[in-house]
């Protein structure tokens, strides 16, 4: 049985007979070409030559061919991006606008967290804060004292909030006018009610004098009633004359009637007790019916402007704009004092400093299910000389959950957002370099790894998948 080898090395000798033969075909220097008269033909021993070039021939495709089925090259999606800082631009904006009365700060210069970079005139924030202000205290100083009246108190007990404003000309003048306007409420309802009251102890004695005469004309009634009965026999018997009889029936009578009507008296006279004693009750829950009602009223205006208050003293804060971050500033929009800075406008921005930068790329939406969260990639900083620019290592940090509108000029079609942090050791073999946000650089997403021969028959199998399809 023939070995392996030597079968292989006979099919590439037959091989490279064929080649030889097929390249004579076309040479025109074939010695039996060559029919010049007197000449003899030049004999050139090509046989070992041909063969020679032959084998190089098959064996370079050969391992070509090997080296296009084996050799595995990276599979990646390369994307254009920038540089931009690991949470963004820092942005200063007023909450509602204003005059501009002092700018500090130029465009490039360095601030340091805190510092003071606009001033807003305010002007208008103070003459609006001062008069929410009086209205609060107003506002309080009146609870205060409704309060004070519910309960009825003798003193009032200023709200807690009045504390909070110190020795202030305006507490100290509400507090006043409202202790006078509680101290002339409280007379002028103590003197209806003592008007009452006087009534009451008024028809109190009436009952009284009243109930006494009843007590003292039922006592008289008892032995005039005997006497009459008496007479009456007399009378009948004949011992007396009937007229005095009659005369004592009619005194009994008219005592009779007295006693009625002094019954009638006593009743109109508690009829008028009761009475009085409803007004009174009126009178009070009229009071505090009219003090709750103001209660929930100067509650709801103590609300409204305690938010007003709080939101001119935010916006009177807000004054001197401060940098939000340490860094550098960018974007400065704003040139003229006095100029009018309208609500949200940004104003600059700040390039925080001693953040990390990381590179943001656009993926296009048919490229986006070859990048997961991550994989590796390489960066290169198109800004920096080809020849002098370290090719770094990076991970895929952000893959956007969904595609975003276009940006143009930067983003002019649909794109998918991605971060690609830098490794430490391409940190550290950047650092002689001057990297600045927005600087571009280019992404290469490493995805995988597939044969160059996978590379140059993709667009064919491809083409096929999509053939034959009716």
């Amino acid at each position: 049985m023939k070995n392996p080898f030597e079968r292989v090395h006979n099919a590439l000798d037959a091989g490279i007979d064929r080649l030889g033969r097929w390249a004579e075909s076309f040479n025109p220097y074939v010695p039996e070409g060559v029919t010049q008269d007197g000449i003899a033909p030049v004999r050139i021993e090509e046989a070992g030559i041909k063969k020679l070039a032959g084998k190089v021939v098959v064996v370079t495709f050969a391992i070509f061919l090997v080296w296009a089925i084996v050799a595995p090259l990276d599979s990646g999606v390369v994307v254009n991006g920038k540089v931009v800082v690991l949470g963004s631009r820092k942005a200063v904006q007023h909450p509602s606008g204003g005059v501009v009365e002092e700018i500090l700060v130029r465009e490039g210069a360095q601030v340091r967290q805190g510092d003071v970079v606009l001033r807003i005139n305010p002007l208008n924030i103070d003459a609006n804060l001062r008069q929410a202000e009086y209205e609060y205290i107003n506002a309080a100083a009146v609870y205060s004292r409704l309060l004070a009246e519910q309960v009825g108190s003798d003193t009032i007990v200023w709200d807690t909030d009045l504390r909070s404003f110190g020795q202030h000309d305006q507490v100290a003048e509400a507090q006043r006018l409202q202790f006078a306007l509680f101290r002339s409420r409280r007379a002028e309802m103590r003197d209806q009610t003592d008007i009452l009251h006087e009534k009451h102890r008024g028809l109190l004695q009436q009952l009284q004098a009243q109930e006494t005469v009843l007590r003292l004309r039922q006592e008289q009634l008892a032995p005039l009633a005997e006497e009459t009965r008496n007479l009456q026999q007399l009378a009948k018997d004949g011992y007396v004359p009937r007229s005095t009889a009659r005369d004592a029936e009619r005194s009994l009578s008219e005592a009779q009637a007295t006693l009625a009507t002094l019954v009638a008296e006593i009743g109109t006279i508690r009829t008028a007790i009761a009475s009085n004693q409803l007004e009174l009750s009126k009178l009070r829950a009229a009071f505090l019916k009219d003090v709750d009602a103001q209660i929930t009223e100067t509650q709801k205006q103590r609300e409204t402007v305690r938010a007003r208050v709080a939101s001119l003293r935010f916006d009177r804060s807000h004054s001197n704009l401060k940098a939000p971050a340490s860094g550098t500033v960018v974007g400065l929009k704003v040139h003229t004092v006095g100029g009018v800075i309208t609500a949200g406008q940004v104003l600059m921005e700040i390039v925080p400093a001693g953040q990390t930068l990381i590179a943001e790329a656009a993926v296009p939406p048919h490229l986006i299910d070859k990048v997961r969260v991550g994989m590796t990639a390489d960066l290169r900083f198109s800004a920096f000389q080809r020849i002098t620019t370290p090719v770094v290592e990076g991970v895929v940090r952000l893959v956007g959950a969904d595609r975003l509108p276009p940006q143009p000029p930067e983003y002019p079609e649909e794109y998918y957002l991605i971060h690609v942090e830098t490794t430490p050791d391409a940190q550290h073999r950047l650092a002689g370099h001057h990297i600045l946000p927005g600087m571009p650089v280019e992404v290469i997403v490493k995805s995988g790894e597939r044969s160059f021969l996978s590379y140059l028959l993709k667009p064919l199998t491809d083409r096929l998948a999509r053939s034959f399809k009716e």
